[in-house]
């Protein structure tokens, strides 16, 4: 079986960094003759700290998939590299079973909420948002027992949907496979199939931190309700979204990349690299900004669209309210208007105030506010807290150099007139956001 690194998008760019570094040893020929230029120099410098990045990777992707796809831990194109770093080295210096901890810890409420949103646009995944929703709340809850038995049929069924044959995940006819993929590697989504649909007779008692599917729905493993089973199967889903744009996409073209074509690409990664380290998220609660918002401020700032929202909403704008919801599905601008209608007809809204503004990551803040409505009765008061996404079109991408929009999860509009008269209230404490 061929290696992960051996796939055509990964084995390229390597061998053509390498090209270029050979041409660095030529020019080291030139510079002890007394020919050289800075520029080259530095440039020649660049090549071969990329190498080395490049290197180091496919090694760490290599040991990735020979330490971890045997437990049922799959590799994919969207996998964070620090994160199978500091696996592979926890690995190395203490334990395989810590290392799955440092794997399971990584698979935070944040991202998987950014992977339903990004599922969400595959049509396939259409009606499971609910259900992958449901799922990521036991799983923040840590009531990892349901939250596991629904992810195995959720991955099954998804996997059913984008399959021509209509078989699911855990069939054997289905092919995984996928050329020119991290995720459709004969190691990756095809191997973890074939794991978790080993059979289990025997009933087991101790724990398993290998989500066999068998075994799990059949109640003969009787201890699987665990963080790291529940872990794989989020990773699983995060495979198979990245597998299936592969497994789409057009064969792609013959690109020949010329040695200055190779430096500005590095160099922009180096740059967009640095603007990431040095990001720093804001936690906001001056009122003197809070209450001086308007909503014709910058559009690259999350607490200006919640204006906007409620602006909006004061006024039954129920056109321009549609546009400030999450849209992953691409439905037209009237029927984003009737959904926005449906959620705050007949609520009119009186008074609002921001109350605490916290970026939690380059995609993601959250916004706290108090508002004061009426539906005909007495007005009500309540706190909301929004969670806003920055896109581009319809793909969640980061707030760095602005040209994207923040957009508003609407099943938080959805709790706020669900909870209205009573219902569990939202608070700030010393770290963020808290639920009573």
């Amino acid at each position: 079986m061929k290696k992960v690194t051996e796939i055509p998008s990964v084995a390229k760019p390597s061998a053509q960094v390498d090209a270029f570094a050979k041409l660095g040893t030529f020019y080291g020929i030139f510079r002890r003759l007394g020919l050289q230029s800075p520029n080259l120099t530095k440039a020649f410098d660049d090549i071969q700290r990329l190498k080395l990045e490049l290197d180091t990777t496919k090694a760490h992707l290599n040991e990735f998939v020979e330490r971890f796809s045997p437990l049922g831990w799959v590799l994919y194109e969207t996998m964070s590299l620090e994160t199978i770093s500091r696996a592979l080295q926890t690995a190395r210096e203490e334990s395989l079973s810590h290392a799955e901890k440092v794997l399971a810890e990584s698979y935070r409420s944040e991202e998987i909420q950014a992977l339903i949103l990004s599922l969400s646009a595959i049509k396939a995944f259409e009606g499971r948002e609910r259900l992958a929703a449901e799922a990521l709340k036991w799983y923040s809850e840590k009531a990892y027992g349901p939250c596991v038995l629904l992810l195995l049929t959720l991955l099954d069924g998804f996997t059913s949907d984008l399959s021509p044959t209509n078989r699911g995940f855990f069939a054997d006819s289905t092919d995984l496979y996928a050329d020119d993929s991290i995720a459709g590697h004969e190691s990756g989504l095809p191997a973890l199939s074939r794991l978790l649909c080993a059979t289990i007779t025997k009933t087991t008692p101790e724990a398993v931190t290998i989500p066999y599917r068998h075994g799990i729905l059949h109640g003969k493993i009787l201890n699987y309700d665990n963080r790291i089973n529940a872990a794989k199967l989020w990773g699983a889903l995060f495979a198979i979204r990245d597998w299936q744009f592969r497994k789409k996409s057009p064969a792609r073209q013959e690109v020949q990349i010329t040695l200055k074509k190779a430096f500005q690409n590095y160099a922009h990664w180096h740059q967009t690299k640095k603007q990431i380290d040095n990001w720093q998220p804001r936690l906001i609660t001056e009122p003197d900004y809070l209450q001086n918002l308007l909503a014709a401020s910058s559009p690259d700032l999350p607490e200006v669209a919640v204006v906007q929202f409620f602006e909006h909403w004061k006024a039954k704008n129920y056109k321009d309210v549609g546009k400030l919801l999450a849209n992953f599905v691409g439905h037209s601008d009237s029927k984003m208007a009737g959904r926005a209608r449906q959620l705050l007809k007949g609520v009119t809204l009186l008074d609002y105030t921001l109350k605490q503004i916290k970026d939690v990551n380059l995609m993601t803040s959250h916004v706290l506010a108090a508002c004061t409505y009426s539906k005909g009765k007495d007005p009500e008061s309540q706190e909301i807290r929004f969670e806003l996404l920055y896109v581009d079109g319809k793909d969640v991408t980061l707030r760095l150099n602005g040209g994207g929009r923040w957009i508003i999860l609407d099943r938080c509009v959805e709790e706020l007139i669900m909870n209205r008269g009573g219902g569990p209230q939202l608070r700030m404490n010393n770290e963020g956001f808290a639920e009573d």
